[in-house]
């Protein structure tokens, strides 16, 4: 059980709600219209409002003991007990949320219903935008669809990328040419000396021995 769930589901169906200390919350319809000035058409939106009213009796009541399958005294309990905690959370916090639908706000003893931005009431929120650009049918024109009729730009060419510079190659530096280093001649062999006949050696004198003295 979530009452407010049950309030936001009753709120959407274009139902009014009293809430003890705070007010009403109505439903306000704002009418379909279009903005000349910018070309947007508007359409029908339902939006919700406090008012500070009294209405006779609560059909909310007769909701709660519909969903909760209990009888009116205990369905009035549930909202009684509900209506104090919202007013508690309200002079507490300020502020208290109804899920998608927006928040209730108190600004001293004023009492403001703050819609959020993707909240709608209808059935059909896609067809809620606004739509802008609209052309609106000249009266006065004899070509009923001319009115809608756009010209046609003019298709321009993809222009043509221009090339990529090819990139630039260094050359490679040319090695030196090393000189070889010149060969040094071979010395020339030394002339072997000549050879120098060997001496014959020389007869040795017989020795003649000495003449003994005579005695």
């Amino acid at each position: 059980m979530n009452l407010t769930d049950y309030l936001v589901d009753y709120l959407k169906q274009g139902n009014n709600v009293e809430i003890p200390q705070v007010g009403v919350l109505t439903m306000n319809e704002t009418s379909a219209f279009f903005d000349q000035a910018t070309n947007t058409f508007y359409p029908r939106k339902r939006t919700i409002a406090i008012e500070k009213k009294h209405i006779d009796g609560n059909s909310f009541i007769q909701h709660i003991a519909s969903r909760e399958c209990v009888g009116i005294n205990t369905a009035e309990q549930l909202w009684h007990n509900y209506t104090e905690a919202l007013n508690e959370k309200l002079d507490t916090d300020g502020c208290c949320q109804l899920n998608d639908l927006g928040a209730i706000t108190k600004k001293g003893n004023d009492y403001l219903f703050e819609a959020a931005e993707s909240s709608s009431l209808d059935s059909s929120p896609q067809h809620l935008q606004p739509i802008a650009g609209v052309n609106l049918y000249d009266m006065g024109s004899d070509d009923p669809f001319l009115a809608f009729e756009q010209p046609l730009k003019p298709i321009e060419p993809d222009p043509i990328p221009e090339p990529e510079p090819e990139p630039l190659y260094e050359p490679e530096p040319i090695p030196e040419s090393v000189p070889e280093p010149e060969l040094e001649p071979e010395p020339e062999p030394e002339p072997l000396p000549e050879s120098v006949p060997e001496s014959e050696p020389e007869p040795q004198q017989e020795s003649v021995p000495e003449p003994e003295p005579e005695p």
